[in-house]
């Protein structure tokens, strides 16, 4: 049987798994116009629907790889990918009890504009350490 390849067409190859534990990782509020795709397509990589929003995100390098929905609780993630780290995080954001108004932008500890972003003050978050 003879075996073809193609010039030029190598796939490159995945890092580490360990490697994914070191890029920073962002938990922030979905935007519902910018975000919908991204999630979208993350619910489809892990074969399942996008659940109800609102929704806590968790992206790596600049790309969604988890979303918690915060209506439901459902959890979509990118199966190809680690994630359960993401998860676990999601889930102790959640717990954490803050109110997830939209509206409010105000970052209390520092008195100025959030700008989306939750800040991972896992403390008291009920088994979260």
């Amino acid at each position: 049987m003879m075996r073809m390849s193609l010039p030029n067409r190598r796939r490159r190859p995945d890092p580490p798994r360990e490697d994914a534990l070191l890029v920073p990782v962002t938990i922030r509020l979905a935007t519902a116009g910018d975000d919908e795709a991204a999630i979208t397509r993350v619910a489809g990589r892990d074969s399942r629907q996008v659940p109800a929003g609102p929704w806590l995100v968790a992206e790596r390098a600049g790309t969604i790889e988890a979303v918690l929905s915060l209506a439901s609780g459902e959890i979509v993630a990118d199966p190809f990918r680690r994630t359960l780290e993401l998860v676990e995080l999601l889930r102790c954001r959640a717990a954490a009890g803050q109110a997830f108004d939209p509206g409010d932008r105000r970052d209390r500890s520092r008195g100025r504009p959030a700008a989306g972003r939750l800040d991972l003050g896992l403390a008291g978050a009920g088994g979260c350490a």
